[in-house]
């Protein structure tokens, strides 16, 4: 978030109240504190945003980023007071009002499959007790920086966030 287009579109989506922020609750998180509007600054993130790109499709290989992301989610808490959990990239087209409708249809999935191969990083809708199993994940772990069972049984050097959820 800190570097290039994203802050400025993040700025914008705010004062229009679209994306996240047309969400009953919302949060920006970075490697740093950037006040992104009045009233909107991101939560820090204990990682390098930095990372490789490689893989199959040549994508960023960003799985331990997004480790450090989910881990800083279940510290902060908020997850706990909703029924779903939405992590949308900057530049995803996310409609709420679309999304709502469909929450109610898979009450109990624990997550959304968005595409037939699998969850794809953009947009990830997760249930809280999915993230609840994710935050059990964390506190079996060594130090808690990374959730047990993808540390120790999933080689993420070639992963993108995708592989990882």
């Amino acid at each position: 978030v800190p570097f290039g287009y994203e802050p400025q579109l993040l700025a914008w989506q705010y004062r229009n109240g679209v994306s996240i922020f047309g969400c009953d609750g919302f949060a920006v998180y970075s490697n740093t504190t950037v006040q992104l509007a009045p009233n909107l600054v991101s939560r820090v993130v204990d990682s390098n945003l930095h990372c490789d790109y490689g893989g199959d499709s040549n994508s960023a290989l960003n799985a331990w980023i997004f480790m450090a992301v989910w881990r800083q989610v279940i510290i902060d808490g908020d997850y706990l007071n909703f029924p779903w959990t939405v992590k949308v990239d900057p530049d995803a087209v996310f409609f709420p009002n679309r999304l709502r409708p469909l929450l109610r249809e898979h009450q109990g999935s624990g997550y959304i499959n968005n595409c037939k191969y699998g969850m794809h990083g953009p947009i990830e809708v997760l249930e809280r007790r999915a993230v609840d199993a994710l935050a059990e994940d964390y506190s079996k772990s060594w130090d808690g920086k990374a959730p047990k069972r993808c540390a120790t049984e999933q080689h993420f050097g070639q992963y993108g966030e995708d592989m990882f959820m």
